[in-house]
Order: C-alpha cells, then structure tokens, then sequence
C-alpha cells in the first residue's frame, strides 16, 4: 500500500467526500447529522465569521450561501490525509441567484477556490478551516474592491 493510505486514511477521506456530497445534495443539516461530532467546529475566512462557528451557526451560514447560490457544488481537485487531519483544494462552482453578503442576486455563473482542512475524531469530523477565494468570488460578482485609503 503505498504512503498515507492506511484504511483509517481511506475512510476519513471518505467521510469528508460524504460531507461534502450531502452538502451539495440535500444541505448542511444533513451534512452535519451524518459527518460531524455534535460538538463540530468551523473556521470560515474572517469575512463570512470572525469567530469559529458551532454546528449549528455553521448551518445556518451554510444555508444563507445556498441561498444565494442554490446549485453550488463541490469540485474537489486534490484531497490527502495524514494522522488525524484530511484536507482538500477544489473549486466551488454556482449561479448567483439570491442576495450574497448585500449583494443583489447578479444570474452570474462563479467558480472560486477554496482549500479545507478537518480534524477527524472517532471515525466524525470534529473541526474544518476553510479558506475561500472571496475577492475571486467578490470580482465575479462585480464587486468593484478598492485599496485602503492612506494618509489624511
């Protein structure tokens, strides 16, 4: 067998892969019944939540991002696993068609990168780090970004 593919490796790998199917499938709240620990954790970039999110709070921001991009899904690219952490890069593709952090919805197709990290305990993911190209996805949107204003 070659490195880092250990059946524990495979099935933790496997676990995050059925996360993120029934999240695209049938939402977060199934994604968490069947994937998490009740005691879940999920660090989003500090522009979605500055604070780490408990499952529920995650559903919920879950829930107002398919909102606004109701056939977003996951391509996964790349996804390795070591120890206790799986993690994976892919792109995340969709159609704004609901309003997305005061933005009005624009029929635009996006596709932005993303990589997660998850902490897996007793056979369910405990915690997830996700990092997201927001200003990708903001540009998508039109979101015209300016730099900060120096000086005066």
């Amino acid at each position: 067998m070659p490195p880092n593919t250990s059946p524990d490796l495979e099935a933790s790998k496997a676990l995050v892969r059925r996360f993120l199917q029934d999240l695209d499938s049938a939402g977060a709240q199934q994604a968490l019944e069947h994937s998490t620990t009740a005691d879940v954790m999920v660090h989003f970039p500090r522009g979605l939540s500055p604070e780490p999110l408990p499952g529920p709070a995650y559903a919920a921001v879950a829930g107002q991002i398919r909102a606004a991009f109701p056939d977003l899904r996951h391509l996964v690219e790349e996804m390795g696993a070591e120890g206790d952490r799986v993690w994976f890069r892919g792109t995340n593709r969709g159609t704004h068609r609901g309003e997305f952090q005061g933005i009005a919805p624009t029929g635009n197709a996006v596709a932005f990168s993303a990589m997660t990290e998850c902490r897996i305990q007793q056979g369910k993911i405990a915690e997830m780090w996700v990092e997201a190209d927001m200003v990708g996805l903001m540009a998508q949107l039109g979101v015209q970004l300016l730099p900060a204003n120096k000086g005066s």
